[in-house]
């Protein structure tokens, strides 16, 4: 993981931030109805958690990674 820091008022590095999640969110969500999907997101502490569940793929990437992943590692 490469860190970045950004220079400038604490309030316009949030705005920036906020405008980011939001446009980000926006186009999952589309993705997600289009999909017949589900989208949620939270903060936790200073953790910022995005989940989104594609019914029918979601079990098609389980049984994938259960037949390449060791059973130690799922």
């Amino acid at each position: 993981m490469r860190l970045h820091y950004i220079k400038g008022n604490e309030q316009g590095i949030r705005r920036m931030l906020q405008n980011l999640i939001k446009n980000g969110l926006d186009h999952a969500k589309e993705l997600a109805l289009r999909m017949n999907g589900e989208i949620q997101a939270e903060i936790k502490g200073q953790e910022f958690c995005m989940e989104i569940v594609f019914p029918g793929i979601t079990e098609k990437l389980q049984s994938t990674a259960e037949a390449i992943v060791p059973e130690e590692y799922q």
